[in-house]
């Protein structure tokens, strides 16, 4: 009988997949680029999947596997959408 760890799949080169809405470079996308320049791939293998074509997707194909699956406009405009309508708004009414 294993008892604690053994036979455990080491966490070592765990695959993380990160999604963003958008490949223009903004703060996010830029914090994004930098983490995955920096990542240590012997334990992280990062996929990368955006909801469009841009900059940042330009960029971090040569480095990570990236892949883009084009988001339709209502679910990309959805985010900006509630953000005007929702408590993400402040006092004034300016997002």
């Amino acid at each position: 009988m294993k008892r604690g760890n053994e036979g455990r799949k080491s966490i070592a080169g765990v695959r993380v997949l990160f999604f963003g809405h958008t490949a223009a470079l903004g703060g996010g996308e830029i914090a994004l680029l930098k983490l995955l320049r920096n990542l240590d791939y012997n334990k992280v293998k990062p996929i990368v999947v955006l909801g469009a074509e841009g900059p940042l997707a330009e960029q971090l194909k040569p480095i990570v596997p990236t892949y883009v699956v084009p988001l339709s406009p209502h679910v990309a405009k959805a985010k900006k959408r509630y953000a005007r309508d929702g408590d993400f708004c402040s006092e004034r009414g300016r997002c």
